[in-house]
């Protein structure tokens, strides 16, 4: 396989693994997932490299042990909650890490304020074959859409 075929590829998981990881999201928090251990190493924990960051649309800093503790304590906490990602521009910053930007529009997210709400996100990945789509969560920053955009939508997922 030749480099470029390989960087598409890996161009093209970076978009898929946005939306599966957002995609467990929505049943973990809905309740539609099991509320197991077994489940959420599956769907979560496999996806974060060590050192990961979150840094919410508020500014607020996150390790991954406190995503964690939140995401495993948020089980059915959301049963209307659901999520579309829109906009998934993945680039190549370096042989072995992508950098992707995304819009994430969610409805019923009874922990954030507004609870229909849309958000920017730019996380950063780095390669790794043990991993779901072979790419392991480095670091998101997360921002508030302007809040006209947020009122206006689209809302229609």
């Amino acid at each position: 396989m030749n480099e470029n075929m390989n960087a598409d590829m890996n161009m093209a998981a970076a978009a898929v693994e946005i939306r599966e990881l957002h995609a467990f999201f929505v049943t973990w928090f809905t309740g539609r997932d099991e509320n197991s251990e077994t489940v959420f190493r599956a769907n979560f924990d496999a996806r974060f490299a060590d050192g990961f960051q979150l840094v919410e649309p508020s500014g607020r800093l996150l390790g991954l042990g406190d995503l964690r503790g939140g995401v495993l304590g948020g089980h059915g906490a959301s049963p209307d909650f659901r999520i579309a990602i829109r906009n998934v521009i993945p680039r190549p910053v370096s042989a072995d890490h992508i950098l992707a930007t995304y819009e994430e529009w969610q409805i019923g997210a009874t922990n954030s304020t507004p609870p229909d709400n849309g958000r920017a996100a730019t996380v950063l990945f780095r390669l790794n074959d043990d991993a779901p789509n072979g790419l392991l969560w480095c670091h998101v920053h997360e921002t508030w859409l302007p809040s006209n955009v947020m009122a206006a939508g689209p809302y229609d997922f």
